[in-house]
């Protein structure tokens, strides 16, 4: 048996093809162009009892065994490393505790049966899985040390056999279970490859995902809460994310949220019936692909809230509302969607409207999402709606919105901070719903007022964000 370091001092013992170690410290010479190895050739067991083998800026080589049953291995130092090699370790604690932004990289795939604890530095999966066996478990992950792996590789945790688990947190992975059910075994594997969804273009999902995967996966009424990292969040905006499911993790479907808090870093969902793949990432409104027309006129004493849609095939409902004030809504109706694939045509009666009266759709779709149209101001007054931006923040392009109870001419203009125009474009406004894309990639990052200008000296403002 031999264990030798590469580019440094050779350790070499013949001792049964076996090495048990109580405390070793390697540090590499210093002034050397690159990272010392410690390399188990195949064939050994190098073993760690009792106290610790502290790497300090060494790669670890593992074509044997390393065994550390009971003692701990820490990785410390400000350099960059790797794990490479064929054979199989096998850590009890490991300690991660490098330089700010030291990057582990891992080329083989580990064993943790004990904890993995973070105190500074990342760990780079890179293809590979880290398991976490038994009670396994991840401590103190945070924005500057965490696990990353954007081009592949998994965590697993494999937990207990469960009935009716109560907030179970499977290796401390950050996907936290609550159901009424017997699950039987549950196995998970955290996965931090962003998920894309359809789109032109395509929106993609947080630098985190889950496989969740219980023995028995039906009538779970199951609530799932999904931790994330900020720096995870891959250019989503905290407070709009929601819960996305796929059976295969390649095709994605919104399924929205019942809480989230971004103090926390958690979102969360309720009544779930069974669990498959799992990411977040920002809503995607129902509103903006299905609703094509929406207008409120007047027959007399009533109010006719109509509205049409394009294709229709996942929509569950929509609610009519209304509000005196554009903030407080009632809901006084509810209309069943059609889903017609050729589109829908609805109408709604308010019998009792005031002048003063606002009017919108909350429009659900059978994944339990939720998007608004605008609002229709001014009941049977002949006033126009406010105007709204989306997405807001806006990266390339951003979509206006506004409904207009006549046909006419209106001027957009965007202005920054300092009154300056950046950006103005004349809008053929039709009676109804209009929507008008603005191109925005070219703009600084920053706060800016847009302006729609209507004919009779009316002006529609709204606030956008430039990330």
């Amino acid at each position: 048996m031999s264990v030798f370091i590469r580019n440094g001092r050779s350790l070499s013992r013949y001792i049964n093809s076996s090495l048990s170690i109580g405390l070793l410290c390697l540090v590499p010479r210093i002034g050397q162009a690159q990272n010392t190895e410690l390399v188990i050739q195949a064939g050994t067991t190098m073993g760690v009892a009792g106290d610790a083998l502290v790497l300090n800026n060494l790669d670890l080589h593992v074509n044997g065994s390393l065994a550390a049953n009971e003692g701990t291995v820490w990785l410390t130092g400000s350099n960059n490393t790797s794990y490479n090699g064929t054979g199989i370790a096998v850590i009890r604690r490991l300690q991660l505790n490098t330089g700010p932004g030291a990057i582990l990289s891992m080329n083989n795939w580990m064993e943790v049966t004990g904890t993995l604890t973070f105190t500074q530095g990342l760990i780079d999966l890179n293809g590979q899985q880290l398991q976490l066996k038994g009670s396994a478990t991840l401590q103190g992950e945070s924005e500057t040390s965490r696990i990353t792996g954007v081009t592949g590789g998994s965590v697993a945790g494999f937990g207990p056999v469960v009935n009716a688990p109560n907030q179970l947190n499977i290796g401390n992975l950050g996907a936290m279970l609550t159901s009424s059910a017997d699950l039987g075994a549950v196995s998970i594997l955290r996965i931090h490859i962003p998920a894309s969804f359809p789109g032109s273009p395509p929106p993609q999902g947080i630098q985190r995902c889950y496989l969740i995967e219980p023995t028995f996966d039906a009538g779970l009424n199951a609530t799932l809460r999904f931790y994330y990292l900020d720096a995870e969040l891959n250019g989503n905006d905290t407070g709009t994310l929601v819960l996305w499911r796929s059976p295969d993790g390649v095709n994605w479907t919104q399924v929205g949220f019942d809480s989230r808090n971004s103090t926390q870093k958690y979102v969360e969902k309720e009544g779930l019936s069974s669990l498959s793949f799992w990411t977040l990432a920002n809503a995607t409104d129902p509103v903006v692909t299905t609703q094509t027309a929406f207008k409120v006129s007047c027959e007399g004493p009533v109010a006719i809230v109509q509205w049409e849609t394009a294709a229709e095939g996942n929509l569950d409902y929509f609610l009519v509302q209304r509000s005196s004030d554009g903030a407080e809504w009632t809901t006084l109706n509810k209309v069943p969607a059609t889903n017609n694939p050729t589109g829908s045509s609805y109408v709604y009666k308010d019998n009792q409207p005031a002048g003063s009266s606002y009017y919108r759709l909350a429009i659900a779709d059978q994944t339990g999402a939720v998007g608004y149209s605008a609002a229709f101001s001014g009941g049977c007054a002949d006033i126009p709606i406010p105007l709204t931006l989306y997405p807001n923040p806006a990266e390339s392009q951003a979509t206006a919105q506004v409904s207009v109870r006549q046909a006419t001419m209106g001027t957009v203009v965007i202005t920054d901070m300092n009154g300056q125009r950046v950006y103005q474009a004349a809008w053929s406004l039709q009676a109804g719903l209009n929507q008008l894309t603005i191109p925005v990639v070219g703009l600084a990052a920053g706060n800016y007022i847009v302006r729609l200008i209507l004919p009779g000296a009316t002006t529609q403002l709204a606030q956008l964000l430039k990330k």
